[in-house]
């Protein structure tokens, strides 16, 4: 059996791994700290002491506020954050919960992971941690289908450990007490454990599923009924950009393309506060004698700006076709060319029928950075781009003083942005968690929340170089992607859809920036050779673009073959479940020695147990007895024997004299007896306590009531 301390601390890693999802959902400055708090509150159990055991998860909280605010937190502060959490979750749906940022989040978290423990601690029975052990796991899946929180490791060391503190109570104790092997106790211990989980753990996964995989496929629709299908991915007509949203790390596309660019889907200009839209435009229908020149106006000059031409082609996957065609720089043609394809101008959109696969060649601008540089405010005439300049009614007056005080040094458009950029990304945090509002959302962004994604410091850039004059517009698409060698292309997931800027700087025309920290555009370069064939050589390369840390790697339960194209060969691929096994054997040989710790541990203390335990358990209720005798009776306890509680007990409490001697008879057996409890002296003895007291609350509730 484990030792009493050491089932505490496990208690605190079991809800750790409970706990753990809720601090990894984003924009936490310390999220593995923060998901160990359990952990932290477990070790003021370790105290006989209540101060001392208050003070250390008073202590621990303070830490981790101040770790997570970084400063010292005033009472007042956290008081304030409180209040304003709680409100904004008045204010939410409970889908919607995980939308509050993470400032105002840690408090809520703390509190809850201290009154959680409290219902940990309490585990110390195998009925209670089967109950909690159920309940977790349902609530890890939930959370997991519902808020696409991460799930796959949480919720395998939640069930080991919560099968090792099962089978602890459940297997192990009843066999010390029969004096069974204790070898054989550990080991039925650890077949308790492993054996369902290895049964789970070995199995291969589904082809196209990541893990629980089962529940996304048969609960995903709930998330959409409930309202919480706000998830990372591009979709037509959305626009909203303040509202927090999910990872999706689903697979969209394959772009198979000499070198990394943005793709691009729409552009926008007219912004209210809350969303992009833009101006009514007639839609033109593309017909095949519209290829060989620019399906819409040049956004460049090309007599300032060198170009390539190239031909990528887009291949849906996960059978999702397009409707939407993405495209990088200029469009001259399309390949594959569905029966509908139409264009609308002022969006610079296109839109067909729904295809798998289709092919652009296109026009690929390269700016050159150091000539931008050199153009100074004035210097060439801008033409009239009202539409580029606007700026909505509800903007705050400080977004224009902020962007003049920032670039106050800036000599030219280019440079002006540069600054803005610089400040965007030294002074705001990326994170999927934005906190709602229901004003200009800018201002929300740079003023209060001061976190947020590409839409947020897409927006803020843009209205941020309107206000000193410089015409800027926000573009819709998906970032280039992760180069995958088998398949020769980019494979696009859904958590790389973004959004950018394009600021206009004569003479060169529109310039793509990105200012969301880690992005940076491609195409921001001059082709280093001359020559057309030169230029496409050095072009072949594969490029992976760097993206910021907040873009987590995969899930490992996304199968391999979802990356494939349908001619891609599969003879050299590693099958799925072998993706596992370095995990498995990991996990083995950490495991492996808990196993060998637990039978080594029966066997030197098997007779200890069966000397102590029974015993322990006569000590452990007198314990509880004199403390509430010395806590309900201001009389001292320190030497008080079992017959002078029963004189005490009889001189002031009314309640039954019969059931407090047998009570009496049951401790001095346990506690000076030549033979020890049984179990059912033990389960009687606390039931007796239980209705002496119960019989004590009543009777003063009732007076307190006449």
């Amino acid at each position: 059996m484990i030792s009493h301390k050491s089932q505490i601390v496990l208690r605190g890693i079991w809800m750790s791994a409970l706990f753990w999802p809720y601090t990894h959902g984003g924009g936490f400055h310390d999220a593995a700290l923060l998901a160990l708090t359990p952990l932290w509150l477990s070790f003021g159990d370790l105290w006989s002491s209540w101060i001392l055991r208050w003070t250390t998860w008073i202590v621990m909280m303070v830490a981790e506020l101040t770790l997570e605010w970084a400063s010292l937190p005033s009472l007042r502060h956290v008081f304030i954050t409180f209040s304003r959490s709680v409100l904004v979750l008045h204010q939410l749906s409970f889908t919607n919960w995980n939308q509050i940022s993470a400032h105002i989040a840690t408090p809520l978290l703390l509190i809850g992971a201290l009154l959680g423990w409290h219902v940990f601690r309490q585990a110390n029975n195998s009925r209670r941690i089967a109950t909690l052990l159920v309940i977790g796991i349902a609530a890890l899946a939930v959370n997991h289908v519902f808020w696409q929180l991460p799930a796959e490791h949480p919720l395998f060391a939640y069930a080991a450990i919560g099968l090792l503190l099962l089978s602890s109570h459940h297997v192990l104790a009843p066999l010390s007490r029969q004096g069974s092997s204790s070898i054989m106790a550990s080991v039925v211990a650890a077949l308790t454990i492993f054996v369902p989980l290895s049964l789970g753990w070995a199995g291969t996964p589904r082809p196209g599923h990541a893990s629980l995989g089962f529940l996304g496929g048969n609960l995903q629709d709930l998330r959409f009924l409930t309202g919480t299908g706000a998830t990372t991915g591009y979709s037509e007509g959305i626009n909203h950009i303040g509202h927090s949203i999910v990872p999706n790390y689903n697979p969209v596309m394959i772009v198979h393309s000499k070198s990394p660019h943005y793709w691009q889907a729409e552009i926008f200009n007219t912004f209210t506060g809350k969303e992009w839209t833009n101006p009514g435009s007639n839609a033109v229908q593309i017909t095949p004698e519209d290829s060989g020149i620019p399906l819409f106006s040049l956004p460049f000059d090309t007599s300032e700006v060198s170009t390539t031409t190239d031909t990528i082609t887009f291949q849906a996957v996960n059978g999702h076709p397009f409707r939407t065609l993405f495209y990088p720089g200029v469009p001259l043609s399309f390949g594959y060319t569905p029966s509908s394809l139409v264009l609308y101008p002022n969006k610079e959109h296109f839109v067909s029928n729904a295809i798998s696969t289709y092919r652009v060649t296109s026009i690929i601008p390269h700016f050159n950075a150091a000539l931008l540089n050199h153009v100074t405010f004035g210097e060439y005439p801008t033409p009239p781009l009202s539409q580029d300049l606007q700026i909505p009614s509800n903007l705050s007056p400080r977004v224009g003083q902020l962007a003049n005080q920032i670039t106050q040094h800036a000599s030219g458009p280019w440079q002006a942005a540069l600054d803005i950029k610089h400040y965007l990304d030294t002074h705001y945090g990326y994170s999927f968690h934005v906190t709602p509002t229901q004003h200009n959302v800018v201002n929300h962004f740079l003023f209060n929340d001061k976190v947020g994604y590409c839409d947020q410091f897409s927006t803020a850039f843009i209205m941020m170089a309107r206000s000193i004059g410089i015409p800027a517009r926000w573009v819709a698409g998906y970032a280039p992607g992760q180069y995958n060698a088998h398949d020769h292309g980019y494979l696009v997931r859904a958590i790389d859809a973004h959004s950018w800027a394009q600021i206009y700087i004569a003479p060169f025309g529109w310039i793509p920036i990105d200012p969301t920290p880690g992005f940076n555009i491609p195409d921001l370069s001059v082709p280093k050779t001359s020559s057309s064939s030169s230029s496409q050589t050095s072009l072949s390369i594969p490029v992976t673009l760097a993206v910021p840390k907040v873009h987590y790697n995969p899930p490992p339960g996304v199968s391999e073959h979802i990356l494939k194209t349908p001619t891609a060969k599969s003879a050299h691929r590693v099958h799925p479940s072998r993706r596992f096994l370095p995990v498995r054997n990991i996990l083995g040989f950490l495991l492996l020695p808990l196993v060998i710790l637990i039978a080594v541990f029966g066997i030197r203390k098997r007779k200890y147990w069966l000397a102590r335990e029974p015993q322990s358990q006569a000590v452990s209720l007198w314990r509880q007895i004199k403390w509430w005798t010395h806590f309900r009776m201001r009389v001292p306890t320190k030497t008080l024997t079992p017959r002078e509680w029963l004189a005490l007990w009889q001189a002031e409490m009314t309640s039954d004299v019969r059931e407090s001697r047998q009570l009496v008879q049951y401790l001095e057996r346990g506690l000076y007896g030549p033979d020890s409890w049984s179990l059912d002296d033990a389960h009687q003895a606390q039931h007796l306590w239980k209705r002496l007291r119960f019989a004590i609350k009543k009777s003063s509730s009732r007076s307190q009531a006449s």
